[in-house]
């Protein structure tokens, strides 16, 4: 039995690791407005590619977390286990995940997917699509900042199921990941965690 649960932690956190996609995703859209170049341009469908595929593997790494992770937590407890707080806030935070990632993959990115096609070879830019544009990518990439910090809030809390940490220092750990999910919205972390 502790190989199976030690299956399932391996599992859990791989698929963790994986999530990593949010402050990707905000690197990708940050070198791609360091280019400057006029929308539209083929460097605009290879960023847009990478980023329009990321959700679906998104879905398939939080699907596993969350059976992962409730099979952790029902593992030793039964299904009190879920009702630990921490348990709660990780379940919380990925029930956010899903939201937000269900609101970029189906309504806000075939926006920005309409709006980018007015900017391809022969055919004019309207004067709206040069403004909604930047508009639905800045949305899109406040949803991967939100995504990061969820993504490490789940991750804060999941230690604290393993280790005893104070309730200051996980929020002082919660206010440092803010701090880093803003940095990567605002400059795409070009050095790291700076």
């Amino acid at each position: 039995m502790d190989d199976v649960r030690g299956l399932l932690v391996l599992l859990h956190v791989a698929s963790a690791l994986f999530m990593a996609a949010p402050l990707y995703m905000l690197v990708i859209v940050n070198e791609r407005a360091r280019l400057g170049a006029p929308l539209g341009l083929p460097h605009d469908a290879f960023f847009e590619n990478i980023v329009r595929r990321q959700p679906i593997r998104c879905y398939a790494y939080l699907a596993v977390l969350t059976v992962s992770g409730v099979a952790l937590a029902v593992w030793p407890a039964g299904v009190v286990g879920l009702f630990v707080p921490s348990v709660l806030v990780k379940l919380g935070a990925t029930a956010a995940l899903f939201g937000i990632l269900s609101y970029v993959h189906f309504s806000l990115q075939p926006r920005i997917d309409a709006q980018l096609a007015t900017f391809a070879p022969g055919t004019p830019a309207t004067e709206e699509a040069k403004r909604i544009l930047p508009a639905l990518r800045t949305r899109r990439k406040r949803m991967a900042a939100t995504c990061l910090f969820l993504v490490l809030v789940a991750a804060i809390f999941g230690v604290r199921l393993s280790v005893a940490v104070s309730p200051l220092a996980t929020a002082i750990v919660v206010l440092l990941a803010l701090a880093l999910a803003w940095r990567a919205y605002r400059t795409g972390v070009r050095y790291g965690y700076a």
